[in-house]
C-alpha cells in the first residue's frame, strides 16, 4: 500500500468514526455548527463561518429568527460536543445567575491567565477566594476619585488640541481609537493604581527597564494570541513578534511587582504624597486587602495576574466603547446636539474653573449620556459572547415560532456537559426586546417614561448575576464623564472624506469592529471643532 492509499484509508476510517460518534449523540433538533466556539476560533472568525451562521460574531439575531427558536441546541460535527445557543433573555438570566448548576468553562480565559489563577478564569472555591478579596478594591470612594482623575486628565489632553485647533483655523481631525487608547489608559493608571502619565510622559521608562509602562501593556494586549498559541520553543527563534511579545511581558510582570513591593513597603500607593494617599486607592486597597485576608491569600502571581485584569478589563472596555460612542456621535449629530445641551445645563460655562470643580454627584446629572453609553455598549458589546457548562440534566426557557408565525413558550431540554453559549449580542440586537429598529442607535431606549421601561434583563454586557463585573461602575462613571465633557467642549463629525459617502457606507468604515480580548475598533479618525 502507497503512503497516498494509506493517507486516504486513515482519513476514511476518520470520517466513518466522526459520522457514528455523531449519529450516536446527535439528538432530534440539533443543528450542525460549522465551528468549535471559544476563544481559539477568535482568530479565523472574520473568515468562517460565514455571516449570518451560528457562531459568527456579526450574525446579531438573524440565526435565532431564521430557525425560529431563541435558544438552539447544536452540535459540532467534528468532536460531537453539545452547546446551547442560547439568544433568549430570561435563558440567559437563568444561566447566569446559577453559578453551581452553569459553571464557568474555566479553559477558555486560558488567554488571561498566564501570570497565575485569577478572578476572571477561575471557578468554584477558587473563584469565590478572588472575588472576596478583588470585591473589597471597588467602591464609592474610588468612584469620587475616578471623577476627579478623569476631570483632571481630560484638562490635561484638551490644552494641545485646543492650540491645534486654533492653529488651523478651527478644526483637527483626531485619532479617535488612539486618543481613546490613552486617555483611559492615563485614568485608570491614576485613579487605580497611583501612576501619573500626560502626553509627554508616557513613552518615559523606569531606570533599568527596556520598555515603558504603556508600551509594556499595549504591546501585551496586543500579541495575547501569540503568547497563548505559539509553544515555548518558538520564542528561540528570530521571529519578531514573538520577542516583543517575550520582552512586553516580561517587563509588564516587572512593573507590577514591583507596584506590589512598594505599595506593601511604604503603606500608600506607588507614587503618592502624603496630601494624596488615596491616588491609587483601587490598587492599594487590592493589596491592603490581601495582606489583611486570613487563610485565603492570593499568592503574589495571583495578586499580579487579578491586577493585569483590572488593567485588562478597566482600560480596553472604556477605551473601545468609547471609540464606537464618538464614532456614533458623528454619525447622529440629533443625538450629540441632546447630550450637548445636558452637559451645558451642568456645566453652563466652558471654564477651567467651572469645569475642574465637578464632582462625582455630577454623575447623577447625566442621564442621556449614561443612555449613550449604554446604547452603545447594547450595539458594540465587550464580549459579544460568554460559556457556561451544564451540570446536570435540566431545562432552559425558549421562545419558538410555529407555523403560522406566533412566537409561543416552550423549554428546551440541556443535557450535563452541554456548553451554554450566552449570545449577548443576540439578545442585545433580538427585536423580541428592543423593537423592530434594534439594529439603530437610539440612546432614548434606555430612559424610562410613564409608560415605558428599558428590559434590564436584554442588556448584559457587564454579564450578570454572581459573576457580574465589578468593575461596572467604574467603567461607567469614567465614560460618562468623557462623553458629556468631549460634547460640551467640541462638535464632533466625520471627515470630509467619509462624509461625502452614503450613510450607510460612513456607517461601515466608522464602527467596524475585529474580534480581539474585547470587541475591538478599527482607526476612526474624526474632525473635532471647538464649541
Amino acid at each position: 500500500m502507497s503512503a497516498v492509499q494509506a493517507a486516504a484509508a486513515l482519513s476514511a476510517a476518520y470520517a466513518v468514526f466522526v459520522v457514528g460518534r455523531l449519529l450516536a449523540k446527535r439528538e432530534p433538533g440539533d443543528r450542525l455548527i460549522a465551528i468549535n466556539a471559544g476563544p481559539l476560533s477568535m482568530p479565523i472568525s472574520g473568515i468562517w463561518p460565514p455571516k449570518g451562521w451560528l457562531g459568527n460574531y456579526w450574525a446579531h439575531f438573524l440565526p435565532y429568527d431564521r430557525i425560529g427558536q431563541t435558544v438552539i441546541p447544536c452540535i459540532f460535527p467534528l468532536t460531537a460536543e453539545r452547546y446551547m445557543y442560547v439568544g433568549d433573555a430570561a435563558a440567559c438570566k437563568m444561566i447566569m445567575n446559577d453559578r453551581h448548576a452553569f459553571i464557568k468553562n474555566v479553559k477558555a480565559y486560558a488567554l488571561i491567565s498566564f501570570f497565575g489563577e485569577n478572578i476572571v478564569g477561575t471557578e468554584g472555591d477558587t473563584w469565590v477566594r478572588h472575588r472576596s478579596i478583588a470585591r473589597k478594591s471597588f467602591g464609592e470612594r474610588n468612584n469620587a476619585l475616578l471623577w476627579t482623575e478623569t476631570v483632571r486628565t481630560l484638562e490635561d489632553w484638551f490644552a494641545p488640541w485646543d492650540a491645534e485647533i486654533g492653529a488651523q483655523g478651527g478644526k483637527i481631525t483626531a485619532n479617535v481609537t488612539e486618543s481613546m487608547r490613552d486617555i483611559t489608559l492615563f485614568v485608570i493608571a491614576s485613579a487605580g493604581f497611583g501612576l501619573q502619565f500626560s502626553r509627554t510622559t508616557l513613552g518615559e521608562k523606569r531606570e533599568g527597564y527596556a520598555l515603558p509602562f504603556g508600551e509594556a501593556l499595549f504591546t501585551a494586549i496586543e500579541t495575547m494570541f501569540h503568547r497563548v498559541l505559539a509553544p515555548r520553543w518558538l520564542y528561540s527563534l528570530p521571529i519578531e513578534t514573538l520577542k516583543k511579545s517575550d520582552e512586553a511581558y516580561g517587563e509588564l510582570q516587572r512593573y507590577i511587582k514591583q507596584m506590589i513591593a512598594e505599595a506593601r513597603a511604604s503603606g500608600a500607593a506607588p507614587g503618592a504624597d502624603a496630601e494624596s494617599s488615596e491616588a491609587a486607592d483601587l490598587f492599594r486597597r487590592l493589596v491592603d486587602a490581601n495582606d489583611e485576608e486570613q487563610g485565603a491569600r492570593l499568592t503574589d502571581d495571583e495578586l499580579l495576574s487579578n491586577i493585569y485584569v483590572f488593567f485588562l478589563a478597566g482600560h480596553e472596555t472604556s477605551a473601545h466603547t468609547l471609540t464606537f460612542a464618538f464614532a456614533l456621535l458623528a454619525l447622529h449629530p440629533e443625538v450629540q446636539d441632546k447630550l450637548y445641551e445636558e452637559a451645558k445645563r451642568l456645566w453652563p460655562e466652558d471654564s477651567g474653573e467651572q469645569w475642574s470643580t465637578s464632582k462625582l454627584p455630577d454623575y447623577n446629572r447625566l442621564e442621556y449620556a449614561l443612555a449613550v453609553f449604554r446604547e452603545t455598549l447594547r450595539l458594540f458589546p465587550a464580549e459579544v459572547a460568554i460559556q457556561r457548562m451544564s451540570v446536570n440534566d435540566t431545562t432552559l426557557p425558549s421562545q419558538i415560532r410555529n407555523a403560522a408565525g406566533q412566537r409561543k413558550p416552550a423549554r428546551l431540554p440541556v443535557k450535563a456537559g452541554t456548553v451554554c453559549v450566552v449570545d449577548i449580542h443576540a439578545v442585545h440586537m433580538s427585536p423580541l426586546y428592543w423593537g423592530e429598529d434594534s439594529e439603530l442607535f437610539r440612546p432614548e431606549r434606555f430612559i424610562d417614561s410613564a409608560g415605558y421601561e428599558w428590559p434590564r434583563d436584554a442588556w448584559i454586557p457587564f454579564t450578570g448575576g454572581p459573576h457580574v463585573c465589578l468593575g461596572q461602575r467604574f467603567a461607567t462613571v469614567e465614560s460618562v464623564c468623557i462623553l458629556a465633557r468631549m460634547a460640551r467642549k467640541y462638535r464632533i463629525s466625520p471627515t470630509p472624506e467619509i462624509a461625502k459617502l452614503p450613510k450607510d457606507e460612513q456607517w461601515r468604515r466608522l464602527t467596524k469592529w475585529t474580534v480581539g480580548v474585547t470587541s475591538t475598533p478599527g482607526r476612526v479618525d474624526l474632525l473635532f471643532e471647538k464649541r
